[in-house]
């Protein structure tokens, strides 16, 4: 299930480290970067 790892960090904690609303953290398996982003393609057609 999808979780928000970030929810509870304070805004200026957030800022200072880069995290905006926009980022999207995604873990990813041992699979070469070419079929990783094969997949990410194909998913977002």
């Amino acid at each position: 299930s999808a979780t928000s790892t970030h929810l509870s960090v304070p805004p200026d904690v957030k800022a200072s480290t880069g995290i905006s609303d926009a980022l999207l953290r995604v873990s990813v398996g041992l699979e070469s970067a070419r079929d990783i982003i094969a997949d990410f393609s194909q998913a977002l057609q």
